[in-house]
C-alpha cells in the first residue's frame, strides 16, 4: 500500500489552476503581521488565486469568507512544506493558551467553498485549531498542528466535504504520559478532549494519510445539539490510510449518529483504553476493515501493562444502538482483549465481524464478549490466539473459526502483520459477498493483508442518510484499480454512463499521456471500465485523471476531481476475482 505521493498532489493543483481557469491566476503574497492583515489580503482573492504567506509568524485568526469554484480553488499556502530552519516555517498562532471556552482558531473558514491551506504550522489555537463553518470543499493539507481540542472543526448543516490529509497533529505529551484520565475526559484538562476532526458539520468528510500522536482521542465527534442530532449529520466519511500512536483514551470515537462510515487501512498503536470505541452510537453502515496495530505501553501514565479491548461497543446508559451493521472485515491486531465484556456493558446489536486476526499479547487476556447478549450479530472465520468464549461457542459462532492459534505475523512488534509462509490464517477466510474484490489462493486470507497487498473491500459509495439529505453528493473518484490495461474508476456517486466516454477522459501516467481506447460501464453506474491502448508503465503507482467536460451524476450533480485519490492499486493477473469486480472485468 503507497500512499499518495507529494508529486501527485503538486500535479493536481496546478490542473486545478493552469487547465481549469480561463484567465492566469494570481499569486498574493502576503508578509508577517496581524490577522487583520492577512484576512483583507485574502478577501481580494479570486477562484484558482494562490495566497502565498511568507515565512514568519501571523498572530490570531486569519478569516476566509471568499470562495474559490468548483476545481479553481483559492489556495492559502506557506512556502516550504518541510522548512529547513524555523526562520523558513509560516506559523499561524491563535494567541490562546488551552481553553475548552475559547474562540482563537487560527483560520476561520464561513461560508465558504473550494478553499485549500497547506503547508502552514498552527500554534496557540483553541478551543479549535481551524473552524470550518458552513463551508464546503475544504481542504487542509500538509500542516503541522500543535494543540486545540480539535484539529479542524466543522460547524453547521451546510458544512461538508472536507479533506484533512497529510497533515501532523499532537495536543501534548503529558496527555499520555503524565496527566490523569478522569480530569482529561470531563476535569479541568477537559480541552483535551477532542480528535483530528469533530464537530456538528453535515458529513462527507475524508480524514487521510495524518500522523497523529500525544493526544486524548484520535478521531471523534459528537453533536452536544438535540436538533443537529435528530438531523443526523455527520454522514458518510472515510478515514483511511492515517497511523495514530500513543491516544490515551480511543482512537476512533463516532459519539453519535453515524452513517456510512467507512475505517480503513489505518495503522493504530498504543491505546490503553479502546481502539475502536462504538459506544452510544445509532445509525449504522460502519464499515472497519484492513485496519492493523499493536498495543505497547510507550510510556503511558497507566500503571497497568495491558490494554483494555480493541473494540469497546457497550450501551451504558441506553442512549442509542446501531439500527444497520457494523461490519467488522480482515482487520489485524497484536493486542490483549478484542472484545470488552462485564456484567453491566453489553455488546451492541448488528456486529457482523469476518476474516479478523488477533495475536493476544497478556497470558491475562482473551477474546471477550463474556455473557454476551447481542442481538442480529455474525462471527466466523476468525483466528484467534485465545479460544472462543463459551457464550460465542453456544450461538454456533466461529463455526469455521480458529481458535487457540496464533495467526503468524510475519512481526507484529514491528508492525508487520503480513503472514508467515504456512500461516494457518492464509486461504483460510471468506469471500464476503458485497465487499470481497479479489483473492489469490483457494481463499481470502484472514487479517489485513491478502499476500503482499493490503484488503480492499468495495470503495466508498455515499449513502443518503434516513434523517434527509443536507447536500447532494458530486460524484467524486474515490479508488482505481488496474488490471491488465484496464482501469476501474470507482466514483462515489452514480454517473449517467454517456457522460464518460473515450472522447472525454484523459488518463497519464508520470505526466506521459495514455491513449484510450474505450469507457464502458458493464456493472453499477458508480464503476467506469477505462481500457487502454497500451499496458501502463510497471512502476506506475499513480494515475494521472482529467476530463474534457466533466461527467454528470444521476442526481444532477458534475462530476469533480476534489479529493481524488490518484493511486493505482493492480489487482494480480493469478487473482480470482469476486463481486463488483468479477462483474466488471468479466
Amino acid at each position: 500500500m503507497k500512499n499518495i505521493t507529494r508529486l501527485s498532489i503538486c500535479l493536481l493543483t496546478a490542473f486545478f489552476i493552469v487547465s481549469c481557469v480561463c484567465s492566469p491566476p494570481r499569486t498574493i503574497e502576503v508578509g508577517p503581521g496581524s490577522a487583520d492583515i492577512t484576512s483583507r489580503a485574502i478577501s481580494g482573492a479570486h477562484p484558482g488565486d494562490v495566497v502565498l504567506l511568507k515565512p514568519g509568524t501571523y498572530k490570531g485568526t486569519i478569516t476566509i469568507d471568499v470562495s474559490g469554484s468548483p476545481e479553481k480553488p483559492i489556495i492559502i499556502r506557506g512556502t516550504q512544506s518541510k522548512p529547513a530552519s524555523p526562520s523558513e516555517t509560516t506559523v499561524v498562532d491563535g494567541g490562546a493558551a488551552p481553553d475548552v471556552n475559547k474562540f482563537n482558531p487560527a483560520f476561520h473558514i464561513k461560508n465558504a467553498s473550494w478553499i485549500v491551506i497547506e503547508d502552514i504550522a498552527v500554534r496557540n489555537a483553541w478551543r479549535d485549531a481551524i473552524v470550518v463553518e458552513d463551508s464546503s470543499y475544504v481542504t487542509v493539507r500538509c500542516c503541522d498542528i500543535q494543540g486545540g481540542q480539535t484539529a479542524v472543526f466543522a460547524k453547521g448543516d451546510s458544512a461538508h466535504h472536507i479533506l484533512v490529509e497529510h497533515c501532523r497533529w499532537s495536543q501534548d505529551k503529558r496527555v499520555y504520559t503524565e496527566w490523569d484520565w478522569a480530569t482529561l475526559h470531563h476535569g479541568s484538562l477537559v480541552m483535551y478532549n477532542g480528535g483530528i476532526y469533530g464537530g456538528d458539520g453535515a458529513g462527507g468528510a475524508i480524514v487521510r494519510n495524518n500522523f497523529v500522536e500525544n493526544v486524548f482521542n484520535g478521531f471523534r465527534y459528537w453533536l452536544d445539539d438535540p436538533v443537529a442530532a435528530k438531523r443526523m449529520n455527520q454522514s458518510n466519511i472515510e478515514v483511511y490510510d492515517n497511523y495514530f500512536r500513543r491516544c490515551r483514551d480511543n482512537i476512533i470515537e463516532p459519539e453519535c449518529f453515524a452513517w456510512n462510515l467507512h475505517v480503513y487501512h489505518n495503522r493504530l498503536d498504543s491505546c490503553p483504553r479502546g481502539v475502536f470505541s462504538i459506544d452510544g452510537v445509532s445509525g449504522g453502515n460502519i464499515y472497519i476493515y484492513g485496519n492493523t496495530g499493536r498495543w505497547k505501553h510507550d510510556g503511558c501514565v497507566e500503571e497497568k501493562d495491558t490494554a483494555w479491548t480493541i473494540y469497546k461497543s457497550g450501551d451504558y446508559d441506553k442512549k442509542r444502538h446501531l439500527d444497520t451493521p457494523m461490519y467488522i472485515f480482515h482487520n489485524s491486531f497484536a493486542y490483549d482483549t478484542a472484545f470488552v465484556y462485564s456484567s453491566r456493558i453489553k455488546c451492541n446489536d448488528n456486529i457482523i465481524h469476518f476474516n479478523n486476526a488477533y495475536l493476544h499479547l497478556s497470558e491475562k487476556s482473551d477474546f471477550g464478549l463474556k455473557d454476551w447478549i447481542g442481538k442480529s450479530c455474525m462471527f466466523d472465520y476468525d483466528i484467534s490466539s485465545k479460544p472462543w468464549q463459551p457464550s460465542m461457542v453456544s450461538l454456533g459462532f466461529e463455526a469455521h473459526g480458529i481458535a487457540n492459534t496464533d495467526p503468524g505475523f510475519t512481526s507484529s512488534a514491528e508492525d508487520n502483520f503480513h503472514l508467515k509462509k504456512g500461516s494457518p490464517a492464509i486461504d483460510h477466510g471468506k469471500d464476503l459477498d458485497g465487499f470481497t474484490l479479489w483473492y489469490q489462493g483457494a481463499g481470502p486470507d484472514m487479517g489485513a493483508y491478502e499476500g503482499d497487498q493490503t484488503v480492499y473491500g468495495k470503495p466508498f459509495l455515499y449513502s443518503p442518510p434516513p434523517g434527509g439529505e443536507l447536500y447532494h453528493e458530486k460524484p467524486r473518484i474515490v479508488r482505481m484499480f488496474l488490471h491488465g490495461r484496464r482501469l476501474v474508476v470507482f466514483f462515489s456517486a452514480d454517473l449517467e454512463p454517456d457522460t464518460m466516454t473515450d472522447k472525454n477522459v484523459m488518463i497519464s501516467f508520470a505526466g506521459k499521456p495514455a491513449l484510450v481506447k474505450s469507457v464502458s460501464f458493464p456493472g453499477p453506474a458508480y464503476a467506469a471500465v477505462v481500457e487502454l491502448a497500451e499496458n501502463p508503465p510497471v512502476d506506475a503507482d499513480a494515475c494521472g485523471i482529467s476530463f474534457n467536460g466533466f461527467p454528470k451524476g444521476k442526481n444532477g450533480e458534475t462530476a469533480t476531481l476534489w479529493a481524488v485519490d490518484d493511486r493505482i492499486v493492480r489487482i494480480p493477473q493469478d487473482a480470482k476475482l469476486a463481486g463488483v469486480m468479477k462483474q466488471l472485468l468479466k
